[in-house]
């Protein structure tokens, strides 16, 4: 019961705090439930929660990609092996558990990597730098994909406050846990950019510094903006 309210409380807080952006025609285009769309063109958001969770999903095997061979470039063989196990779980129907536990797996990684980078020992030959090339390839374009998600999260806050301000208060709490995992999205997304840029840009300064080539997807995640 407790969980449902904070969820609820989740919801209307963060819609309230984006009240003034707009949301994308185009995210939510496919949301539209046939019959509602004759009807006054309310949004499924149970179907937008979907595909906000099937994309946050892909963005973030991505990322376990790059650290796998991140991890690996350094010398951090259990990180990769346990990045590309929670890649290998990451299924396209995740739920919130599933992507939490991703986001954790992510944000170890990333600490562990950098920790690494920082280590003056740290040393890499050809094959070891190819890897390292590669991951920030990956890394750059799992933030790109983050960072591209944006007018969903926006779109799907507007269209979750507004099913929650027209439901009953007995609705409003099933639709409270109905939501978590787009909720969860929501909340977790800017910060989880903000932390993997951090990471991006440990890995750029130390692949200038040892004449490692840095892929144009990495320095475009690094100018972009959530």
């Amino acid at each position: 019961m407790i969980k449902k309210h904070l969820a609820i409380i989740a919801l209307s807080s963060l819609a309230a705090a984006h009240a003034h952006a707009l949301p994308s025609l185009g995210a939510i285009a496919n949301a539209v439930t046939p019959s509602s769309s004759a009807s006054g063109g309310s949004v499924d958001t149970g179907a937008m929660q979907d595909q906000l969770s099937a994309a946050y999903g892909a963005a973030g095997k991505e990322v376990l990609l790059a650290q796998v061979n991140l991890a690996q470039a350094v010398g951090l063989k259990e990180v990769a092996a346990q990045a590309q196990a929670t890649a290998d779980a990451l299924t396209s129907g995740a739920t919130k558990d599933s992507l939490q536990e991703a986001d954790k797996v992510q944000s170890e990684a990333s600490k562990a990597i950098e920790a690494a980078l920082k280590d003056g020992n740290t040393r890499m030959d050809a094959a070891g730098k190819a890897a390292y090339t590669d991951g920030m390839k990956h890394l750059g374009l799992g933030m790109l994909r983050y960072v591209g998600l944006r007018s969903n999260v926006m779109a799907f806050k507007d269209a979750a406050q507004a099913q929650l301000t027209s439901a009953s208060i007995m609705d409003k709490m099933s639709l409270g846990s109905k939501l978590s995992t787009g909720t969860y999205i929501a909340t977790e997304l800017p910060g989880h950019v903000s932390r993997l840029s951090s990471t991006l840009q440990a890995a750029t300064a130390y692949a200038k510094s040892h004449d490692i080539p840095v892929p144009k997807d990495a320095t475009a995640a690094l100018s972009s903006k959530f």
